[in-house]
């Protein structure tokens, strides 16, 4: 089978030049010192009788900013993925090549995942350093990459969808960072004002965890709690679901890179390559 040479035209126009070691300098520092940070901060103020929980309390500051960090990395690196070709006036040229729209869009979409999967990678030695402080599982560290994984496939089918749907860069990067900022943030605001001005956090506290699973950071809050970490939690929903909207969004995505080609029949299709 031969590989997908979108995936090689875009890593290689993402890995070239100074930009992707700049990003991943500034990626590792800014958690580096969040880090130092957080255990300097635990060791002054002797918040530990001993070290069974420093590794666990150094490990959720680390995966929360690297979902702040990664919410807004993963969407801006798929929303120039076709609206940029069209800026370009190459949008043409992509669409009478042989390559189907399927292989287009997931090529685009698998090379930008590959340049947020190296930020995860990265980070990976600090996790481990984490491990060996105590106070955490590595089933904890593999759920927690696999929440990050999740949202950072999610996030990025919101850019690749934007790009299919705007006609700029620009709307297209504004769309998928206001979609981002409404399920992680305002949604689950919304929904704990609302329970709280109705009183009603006790009975409804299932449907507000379902409505706070939208959110990475408290997905990953409930996985990294007090509470050992169970199937029926935020954390899990929040996979679930991201994945599930990954591939609608993925199959929208592809169905608006040639929406004309709806109108024709299935041999024809076939003949284009659709």
């Amino acid at each position: 089978m031969e590989f997908n040479p979108i995936i090689i035209k875009e890593l290689r126009g993402r890995m070239r030049g100074w930009r992707a070691t700049v990003v991943v300098t500034v990626y590792l520092l800014v958690i580096s010192a969040v880090m130092l940070l957080f255990y300097g901060g635990l060791y002054n103020n002797n918040s530990f009788s001993s070290n069974a929980q420093v590794g666990k309390s150094l490990f959720l500051p680390i995966i929360i900013v690297q979902v702040l960090l990664l919410s807004i990395i993963a969407p801006i690196s798929t929303a120039a993925a076709i609206s940029s070709e069209r800026e370009r006036q190459t949008y043409d040229v992509l669409l009478t090549t042989l390559l189907p729209p399927r292989s287009i869009i997931l090529g685009k979409l698998l090379a930008a995942l590959a340049y947020s999967l190296l930020l995860m990678v990265v980070t990976l030695p600090l996790d481990v350093l984490c491990l060996l402080l105590g106070g955490l599982d590595i089933s904890d560290v593999l759920l927690a990459n696999l929440v990050l994984l999740s949202m950072t496939v999610l996030y990025g089918s919101f850019g690749l969808y934007s790009s299919t749907a705007m006609r700029s860069t620009l709307g297209a990067t504004s769309l998928a960072i206001g979609l981002v900022v409404f399920l992680s943030a305002l949604l689950p605001l919304f929904a704990a004002l609302f329970l709280y001005s109705a009183g009603s956090f006790a009975r409804f506290n299932d449907v507000f965890n379902i409505v706070n699973a939208v959110s990475p950071p408290f997905a990953v809050g409930s996985l990294l709690g007090s509470a050992p970490p169970t199937l029926f939690q935020p954390w899990m929903y929040f996979s679930i679901g991201a994945w599930v909207a990954s591939g609608l969004l993925i199959w929208r995505s592809i169905r608006a890179l040639r929406p004309h080609d709806r109108r024709l029949s299935r041999q024809q299709r076939a003949q284009l390559g659709g």
